[in-house]
């Protein structure tokens, strides 16, 4: 039987074999059913090329604002190289639907975004050009779509727990001291 464990490294890591009973239940959160929305849908090539991405252009086809999120979202171009694609519909404030995919492109290629929804095909041919945005000082990214886990620094979660566990020795003693204190009350 396969164990599993908790933590990145074995040396500080508790190990435990896994409780299973059956296949287990998935638990989706949808939204009130609503009427169906059919989806807008927009393209975005940008202006500048980027030496990290081999001096090529990213397109991004955005579908948004549809409702149920049964979709097929795709991008036609001559040389595609897909960068980012949602999975499924992301679920937005207003209970409507959105997907995004990403791809690669050469400078004056045409890029068509195409989402099939309901049997009927909605599509954007033009790549309309981003604007240039300004200079950004600020250096931390923000990535919604990572969900990676940054280990805690051990030290830190270390003093934490010897914190927590000397203040529930004092407790377990100041309770035993006054029970104590009540005790001698009553005999004496």
């Amino acid at each position: 039987m396969e164990h599993v464990c908790f933590c990145k490294d074995h040396v500080k890591c508790v190990n435990t074999l896994p409780l299973i009973f059956g296949k287990g239940t998935q638990l989706r959160v949808e939204p009130q059913k609503t009427d169906p929305s059919p989806p807008s849908v927009f393209v975005v090539k940008s202006t500048k090329r980027r030496p990290s991405d081999g001096n090529k252009f990213t397109a991004a086809c955005l579908v948004k604002d549809f409702y149920p999120k049964n979709i097929e979202v795709g991008m036609t171009s001559q040389e595609k190289t897909v960068v980012y694609t949602s999975k499924e519909g992301i679920l937005s404030s207003n209970g409507k639907y959105s997907m995004i995919q990403v791809i690669k492109v050469e400078q004056n290629e045409e890029v068509d975004c195409y989402a099939t929804y309901e049997g009927k095909n909605y599509t954007q041919t033009t790549a309309q050009s981003a604007p240039i945005p300004a200079p950004i000082n600020n250096t931390q990214v923000c990535e919604s779509s990572n969900s990676t886990f940054e280990e805690p620094n051990m030290e830190k979660v270390n003093m934490l727990s010897v914190t927590v566990l000397g203040l529930r020795v004092l407790l377990a003693k100041s309770i035993a001291f006054n029970m104590l204190m009540t005790v001698k009350l009553f005999i004496f």
